[in-house]
């Protein structure tokens, strides 16, 4: 029982959503009475009595033509990162104080030399061991591991 009402619910919303479609590639919303009125064919007076007016539904809806996103709406996350931004951790060599990190600068691709201390465009490394690199800018942390 409360299967066939909700596949009757469903049923029910999926209509109503195919009829707000046409009205919207249609460039008009249209309450379900004024459809209903619309749907019924009067024949015309200069035509004969069998033929009907198709709509062309092969050119495209107004609404398809616009971007998803506009230039000023587009995400954030979508953005290029800059330079000095976000590092990947491509390498390491040495071990104790001579270990030395090879960074690649995901911005821009460049591989950079850090070592424990030091500073790579604006972050400092804290932290460096034989697989990570910990590297902080103010109270920002970012952490580089190798995979």
């Amino acid at each position: 029982m409360k299967l066939a009402l909700l596949f009757l619910i469903i049923a029910a919303l999926l209509s109503w959503g195919a009829l707000r479609l046409d009205a919207l590639e249609q460039g008009q919303a249209v309450a379900p009475a004024q459809r209903a009125q619309q749907a019924r064919v009067a024949p015309d007076a200069n035509a004969s009595s069998h033929t009907l007016n198709v709509r062309d539904v092969s050119a495209p809806a107004p609404f398809s033509a616009t971007p998803l996103f506009r230039p000023a709406q587009t995400p954030a996350a979508l953005a290029a990162p800059q330079a000095g931004q976000t590092f990947a951790l491509t390498g390491v060599a040495g071990s104790g104080d001579a270990r030395v990190a090879f960074l690649r600068d995901e911005a821009d691709q460049q591989t950079l030399r850090a070592r424990a201390g030091e500073d790579v465009r604006g972050w400092r490394v804290e932290r460096l061991d034989e697989r990570c690199i910990t590297l902080t800018r103010q109270r920002q942390r970012q952490t580089s591991c190798l995979s």
